[in-house]
């Protein structure tokens, strides 16, 4: 019964922060030094994307939410670590989809991009994509109904009809961490 009640809850909450979602873009949440470089962390939730580009989003059934938001995740991004060496060159690993993955567990990616992909006045593609990151999952801890101070430390809840579990940041930020590891030892080699 109380499983239910926190269940009910969730949703509620997951649905009135979905909706105060003003800006679907990336958003800061975590900053770090890995060597001799910045790397800064940014989250672009989805369910806020997609509130804010389809306002129907609430009202379609659960069925409909849940495909709408597994398409998403398989062609966009979620996570963007944005890495400045202390030479101020910027690196950005992007962890996104991947398209060619529909079918299994561990469908995100992570693409490298010299440059800053936050900075629109430069078209930036990226020069490396690693395929097999060992991370998949549809609901992250960074998504805003996750941030309210009642629902930090939830690992698992309902969502439309769904028994999910919520992704932690902490396995993110160390496949990512050790990516940039890679990629500057690489770097540094040619």
């Amino acid at each position: 019964m109380r499983t239910c009640i926190i269940a009910v809850i969730v949703c509620l909450c997951f649905n009135l922060s979905l909706s105060a979602q003003p800006n679907p873009d990336f958003k800061k949440v975590d900053d770090f030094k890995l060597n001799e470089s910045k790397v800064r962390v940014y989250f672009k939730d989805p369910l806020a994307v997609l509130v804010t580009s389809l306002p129907d989003f609430d009202t379609k059934p659960d069925a409909q939410k849940n495909k709408l938001l597994e398409v998403y995740l398989q062609n966009h991004e979620i996570y963007l670590f944005s890495v400045t060496s202390k030479a101020g060159k910027v690196t950005s690993y992007v962890m996104r989809g991947d398209p060619e993955k529909k079918e299994r567990s561990s469908f995100y990616q992570v693409e490298i991009t010299d440059g800053d992909v936050l900075d629109k006045s430069v078209e930036a593609h990226p020069r490396k994509q690693i395929k097999d990151i060992g991370i998949g999952g549809e609901f992250f801890e960074h998504m805003a109904a996750f941030q309210l101070p009642q629902y930090k430390r939830v690992t698992t809840t309902q969502v439309w009809g769904n028994i999910v579990h919520i992704n932690r940041y902490a396995p993110i930020k160390e496949a990512l961490t050790k990516i940039i590891q890679d990629d500057q030892q690489q770097g540094q080699k040619l």
